[in-house]
């Protein structure tokens, strides 16, 4: 098989694969905004959440009811959890704590000399 082009000689009509040639691959909203992005936003401002009043959608007895991204929803679920006194508080601050200072390293077990790989040469059968 022959590439096209080739050190160069890579003309215009060789790139099929562009932008230009598949609009409809543009994603012109951007990267989503991660939840990790939220929960360090959220645990920055110490407990005190900025929200716009165009999110607002009613006022209940005791609180008020606001529309939210679902990122910063699920940060703010994952915060509340890790702050209650169950089972599940455990996880959720492991689990958060491992989203900002990584996973603790793991003993691995080293390989012995018995597990070695074997490559066998398969005769050529004159393919390509």
């Amino acid at each position: 098989m022959i590439m096209p082009g080739g050190r160069g000689n890579i003309r215009p009509e060789d790139r099929t694969n562009g932008f230009e040639k598949n609009p409809q691959n543009i994603n012109r909203n951007g990267q989503p905004i991660s939840i990790k992005k939220q929960l360090n936003e959220i645990l920055l401002k110490d407990g005190e959440v900025e929200l716009p009043k165009k999110d607002f959608i009613k006022e209940t007895k005791n609180s008020y009811i606001f529309k939210l991204p679902k990122q910063e929803a699920l940060a703010m679920k994952l915060i509340s959890m890790a702050m209650g006194n169950d089972n599940h508080s455990f996880n959720a601050l492991k689990l958060i704590l491992e989203t900002f200072d990584g996973k603790a390293t793991q003993p691995t077990k080293e390989l012995n000399n018995k597990n070695k790989v074997v490559f066998i040469s398969l005769p050529d059968n004159g393919r390509d």
